[in-house]
């Protein structure tokens, strides 16, 4: 069960690609074993599995190649990784002073001190005591001895990220652990199991990334489901608060968007035959193409406010009325998503037309991005854009990988845009304060008082947006914040461009499937602090020295331009 041989084990290599094995054995005239494997990332490999005119597995056409044992990483026995994680392993780490002392300057609190870490290692040494425990993208890979004596009233476990890759390593488990409740085997790339597994205790179940055909009958996905409170929004069209909670217009449509797209196939086959379907509420309405019979062809600036655009439009078709006119916009590329234009003294811009005229670049940097309705739109606008603009995204680490309710993090959220386009750089910065042992240490929310990546700055080919928002469904709807737009400003948007470069050559990479990698472009954090300290000082810095010099450049041509004109000036008054 634990040989890394074996054809079908997952494995991952020094530098941190994962695949599958697909071919052991001798390649041609060459001496020793092989192994060949098949990537995720299909443009890892060199080849189809096709060697020389010898085909020796299937891989897609550059994702499969041949590697010696020696470059793949050793897996763990989940025991190894329980010891490993919770164990003596870190019994001897301590917090260096100058760590301390740099984490009470980040946070402006002199008294800050780490207290009863021995108390906290010895009562995770006692395995048979833990409630939760997160083997998270630790490079499990079997079972090594039994479960049930060693950690036996375990009643959540995640094995996210990791490289199981048989269902029934997944029911030994569950059948060793007779508390277990919550398990997460997401992004394991499990294959279809012959026959499905009874799980009579697990309430929940995280599965995502795996095959899921003909498995787990009683179970449905997370991520393909609508909320209870969504799919009651959507189905009661006059109901105004549900649990305490009053149901606001944007609430109530992203609901009703989300129930059509689940159902709307449905719907539609339940019509032809007659059959009865529940029907949501009418907020969202028809398509009205054939309302006026007759299409204008109009440009207009994306500065125009929606109430100057209802009043052109009541012009063109003269409609009746200004109070009852509904617009909304859509594209030629995605003619099924209509984002309604709903308020009237914003300019178009604000919807995110921007982002589909985008040309060359789209430059986002805040501390998180959202995951709601809103925030589907925005993905939309930058999927529908047919120019492929150069696309960076810079995000805080912590809070972009804090996941939600329904298992989604910003991270997996914008996982589209990098399959849609190769230009497009999705990175998370981390702070230096929270590293190594104190990074595991510190729960979500709370690590967020120690450090963050909180610039918020937004660039679409030369115009800039300097915010105080973050990229979320409450910024775009329930809270007033203050925003500096510039338009045609190359220097300035060249400026924050570089700059948001820099940083993300300094922080994490995600990947295909959800990966998060080093940027490789610097010293890992993890790696050395000190050197990576150095080495980002020194670039911010003379990135920084040339701008003050083109600065003070600029100041100089200024000042004599200025001079010239005062003199100029000086000279025509002497004539009168």
């Amino acid at each position: 069960m634990n040989e890394v041989r074996a054809v079908g084990t997952r494995v991952e290599d020094l530098k941190g690609f994962r695949g599958s094995i697909r071919y052991v054995g001798s390649v041609g005239s060459t001496q020793g074993e092989w192994l060949g494997i098949e990537w995720d990332d299909a443009s890892r490999g060199k080849h189809n599995g096709t060697h020389n005119g010898i085909h020796y597995f299937e891989a897609a056409p550059l994702g499969g190649s041949f590697v010696r044992v020696s470059k793949i990483k050793s897996g763990k026995g989940i025991r190894e990784a329980v010891e490993d994680r919770y164990g003596s392993k870190h019994a001897d780490e301590e917090f260096r002073p100058e760590d301390i002392l740099e984490i009470q300057r980040g946070m402006k609190a002199s008294l800050f001190e780490i207290v009863g870490m021995d108390k906290v290692r010895q009562a995770q040494k006692d395995y048979g005591k833990l409630n939760v425990i997160s083997l998270r993208n630790m490079c499990v890979q079997f079972i090594d001895g039994d479960l049930k004596d060693f950690m036996p009233n375990v009643m959540s476990l995640d094995l996210g990220e990791n490289l199981l890759h048989s269902w029934d390593e997944v029911f030994y488990i569950i059948k060793d652990l007779s508390h277990l409740k919550y398990l997460c085997v997401s992004e394991n790339r499990l294959l279809t199991p012959r026959k499905s597994l009874p799980l009579p205790s697990l309430k929940e179940v995280r599965l995502k990334g795996n095959e899921l055909r003909g498995v787990l009958p009683s179970f449905q996905p997370m991520n393909r489901r609508l909320s209870p409170r969504q799919t009651t929004i959507a189905m009661l069209g006059r109901i105004t608060i549900l649990n305490g909670t009053e149901i606001d217009r944007q609430e109530r449509i992203g609901a009703e968007i989300d129930y059509w797209k689940m159902f709307g196939l449905d719907y539609i086959e339940a019509k032809k035959k007659d059959t009865s379907f529940f029907k949501p509420s009418s907020s969202l309405r028809g398509d009205c193409s054939n309302a006026w019979k007759r299409i204008r062809n109009k440009k207009v600036p994306l500065t125009m406010t929606i109430k100057a655009l209802k009043i052109l439009s009541k012009k063109l078709f003269k409609a009746p009325n200004l109070k009852d006119m509904e617009l909304s916009y859509t594209t030629e590329k995605s003619k099924d998503v209509s984002i309604p234009l709903d308020d009237d003294m914003r300019e178009i811009s604000y919807f995110g037309v921007i982002n589909e005229t985008a040309k060359s670049r789209i430059v986002l940097s805040a501390l998180y991005l959202g995951t709601g309705g809103k925030e589907r739109e925005l993905l939309g606008s930058f999927l529908n854009n047919p120019f492929k603009p150069r696309t960076r995204i810079l995000l805080d680490f912590f809070r972009g990988t804090r996941l939600n309710s329904d298992n989604v993090s910003s991270c997996s959220f914008l996982s589209p845009l990098l399959e849609y386009s190769s230009k497009t750089r999705v990175s998370l910065y981390q702070t230096p304060l929270l590293r190594g042992f104190l990074k595991q240490l510190s729960p979500q929310r709370y690590n967020e008082t120690i450090g963050l990546q909180h610039i918020k700055v937004y660039v679409f080919d030369n115009s800039v947006i300097i915010s105080g928002a973050n990229l979320s469904d409450d910024y775009f709807t329930n809270r007033q914040d203050r925003y500096i737009i510039i338009d045609d400003c190359e220097e300035l948007a060249d400026f924050f461009e570089e700059l948001i470069d820099i940083i993300a050559d300094f922080s994490y990479e995600m990947k295909s499937n959800n990966r998060l990698e080093w940027s490789g472009r610097t010293t890992n954090i993890e790696d050395n602090r000190d050197l990576y300290m150095s080495e980002f000082k020194e670039r911010m810095n003379d990135f920084l020295s040339v701008k003050r010099i083109c600065n003070e450049e600029f100041d100089t041509y200024s000042n004599e331009w200025f001079r010239c004109r005062l003199h100029e000036l000086w000279n025509w008054l002497l004539q009168f």
